[in-house]
């Protein structure tokens, strides 16, 4: 392995470990909200059943129906 190609895979092991941490750290600061893929499937859902995924009542609404909980 040449000292480039090493220097390579030890920044993308770096920027890689930033990322991941950030993405935990963001996970874990948002409260109430629906994390995961709920919203893009419950989003998919509403627009099937012909109601508006960015109207927040409607998508709670559905949210709701199909089992889950309020936040």
């Amino acid at each position: 392995m040449t000292k480039r190609s090493f220097i390579t895979l030890i920044l993308l092991v770096i920027c890689s470990g930033i990322s991941v941490v950030w993405g935990f750290l963001l996970e874990q600061s948002a409260r109430g909200v629906m994390v995961d893929y709920k919203i893009v499937y419950y989003g998919a859902r509403c627009l099937i059943q012909h109601c508006d995924p960015y109207n927040e009542a409607d998508l709670m609404r559905m949210y709701v129906a199909n089992g889950g909980e309020r936040p």
